[in-house]
């Protein structure tokens, strides 16, 4: 993520800051677990790593077209 992008995409005063501080670990290990379960799970949190367009539209969660 750029710093154009970072500007658009990360409010350091987000109320959801803290649940995603605190619940993203346990969002990706309980995810592992699923997979070692035989769950069909994926875990996308990445899946814009290597796109360098800005994708973020708001501080929310919300991507462009």
């Amino acid at each position: 993520m750029g710093p154009e992008e970072r500007r658009i995409a990360i409010d350091s005063n987000s109320p959801y800051k803290p649940a995603i501080v605190v619940g993203y670990p346990y969002l990706k290990r309980y995810g592992q677990e699923l997979v070692a379960s035989g769950v069909n799970f994926y875990d996308l949190t990445m899946i814009f790593s290597d796109v360098t367009e800005i994708v973020y539209a708001d501080s929310c969660c919300h991507v462009n077209k």
